[in-house]
């Protein structure tokens, strides 16, 4: 079974909990992507049951060009050439972390179902997006 979705917009790295005097909470803008994270995913879902055993995800993360980029810049980009580094994209792994939390009862029953993950972050011109592909993982390798 193969379970593939897009979510539009820019994608989000899980942020830290903040703790304040009243209590501990994630970012808004983190429980939004979340959400729409998890909409996505049930979208794509109906009609299947959640995978019970290891868990394969690619997940390809696609951040805008920067316009401030020269024309060279920019094709060097678009062709993968120049990689999305840096505090304005956010860090892989966290969101990694943001997109398996919210598929969790969803596309599976936990995270630790997990057995193989891939993340990219590209450049793109078509729009801020992420796409996820669920695989179960039965490979022998």
């Amino acid at each position: 079974m193969t379970i593939k979705f897009t979510v539009p917009g820019r994608p989000v790295p899980m942020a830290r909990p903040r703790v304040t005097m009243h209590g501990t909470y994630t970012p808004k803008r983190c429980r939004d992507y979340k959400a729409a994270v998890a909409i996505a995913a049930k979208v794509a879902m109906v009609g299947k049951e959640p995978i019970v055993g290891a868990v394969a995800c690619r997940i390809e993360l696609y951040f805008n060009v920067p316009k401030s980029y020269t024309q060279g810049k920019r094709l060097a980009a678009q062709h993968n050439v120049i990689k999305p580094v840096g505090k304005n994209t956010g860090d892989t792994d966290n969101h990694a972390k943001a997109v398996l939390d919210a598929l969790k009862g969803i596309c599976w029953k936990d995270d630790s179902q997990v057995t193989r993950l891939v993340v990219k972050k590209r450049f793109t011109d078509t729009g801020d997006k992420a796409k996820v592909w669920i695989y179960e993982d039965d490979k022998h390798d």
